[in-house]
């Protein structure tokens, strides 16, 4: 299997970088070149992961190299056209999120992959995080009342787009339930003179279960934690967010999942304890998530999370660019 990979910025430094280096030390992957608009980027990034070779335009390390799958880690703005170029020159392609800064952008991808029959696939890391997988299997099967879950980030000020990020945790409680949205109602507390706004979300899944989310980008550190509530049981989950990257250690490092049924704790599990480890791409998901999706081209099978699987995730992101008020649906997705 043998893989390209294109921008060597941030996330492929401290996630999927080291993951496809692991991959490759198993045997599962060769790593034939990385791709980066400055070349100095791109030769360091070989060099450090073990990448064959180093190029500043993709186009000709495509044609060059002929790869099985190509990875493309860019910014949310870039990501969608290169994404597109990728698949029309016929490659199985593997995205970041979002899969698309907007709706067009999303719905103009997985058009451009259905007419072409190419594999295709978006990375929502938090699907693959082994708490997450655990908590998903942990409540399958039972009748869900209510979900909550608050995101924290510390001075993530200055006026960005702060809805790119949230947009990781809006996929991560659709994929838990196997549930998609039905109606949503949005708040906003805006602090322009500190160039940031906090967000609010409540609403209700397809299912019926009641939703309560708060996205606040400039509170004391980074923390990701949820809670589900069924009938007679209840979950905390605090995820592993960035733990063990060369970022940060993480506030909540390595991860825990907690379990209540009848007054009594019935599951109680760390991140170290359920990956069997303690690096940061394996707790924050990024080595399942390649592993997986690699695997499945290898073995021609269908993407387990194509691009249109996240295309609700980015309708609300948009709406909440847009400070709406709020979303109905009236045909569940």
């Amino acid at each position: 299997m043998r893989v390209c990979l294109i921008g060597c910025g941030d996330i492929a430094n401290a996630a999927h970088g080291p993951a496809l280096a692991r991959l490759e030390k198993e045997g599962q992957v060769e790593l034939s070149g990385c791709c980066n608009r400055r070349y100095e980027k791109a030769a360091a990034f070989m060099g450090k992961y073990g990448f064959k070779s180093a190029w500043s335009d993709y186009v000709q390390m495509l044609d060059s190299l002929q790869p099985d799958a190509v990875m493309v880690l860019l910014p949310v703005h870039t990501i969608a056209q290169v994404t597109i170029d990728v698949m029309k020159l016929g490659y199985p392609v593997i995205m970041e999120k979002p899969p698309g800064i907007d709706t067009d952008e999303t719905d103009m991808l997985s058009k451009t992959a259905e007419e072409l029959g190419i594999f295709n696939a978006v990375m929502f890391n938090r699907r693959s995080m082994p708490l997450v997988q655990r908590l998903k299997r942990e409540i399958s099967g039972r009748c869900l009342d209510a979900i909550s879950l608050e995101m924290c980030r510390f001075n993530r000020t200055g006026g960005e787009d702060f809805t790119t990020t949230i947009i990781h945790d809006l996929d991560c409680v659709s994929f838990l339930t196997g549930e998609s949205y039905s109606e949503l109602c949005f708040s906003y507390d805006e602090h322009p003179e500190a160039g940031y706004t906090n967000y609010f979300v409540s609403g209700r899944l397809s299912g019926g279960t009641h939703v309560d989310m708060r996205f606040l980008p400039a509170a004391g550190g980074v923390t990701e934690r949820f809670g589900v509530y069924a009938h007679g049981s209840q979950f905390y989950l605090d995820l592993p967010v960035w733990s063990g990257t060369e970022y940060t250690e993480g506030f909540d490092c390595p991860g825990r999942l907690v379990g209540i049924e009848t007054q009594k704790k019935i599951l109680d599990i760390n991140g170290e304890e359920c990956s069997g480890c303690r690096d940061g791409f394996v707790l924050n998901g990024f080595y399942d998530e390649d592993r997986i999706l690699l695997s499945a081209i290898e073995k021609g099978e269908d993407s387990p999370y194509e691009i249109k699987s996240g295309r609700q995730s980015v309708e609300i992101m948009l709406a909440m660019r847009r400070r709406l008020a709020g979303l109905v649906w009236e045909n569940n997705i």
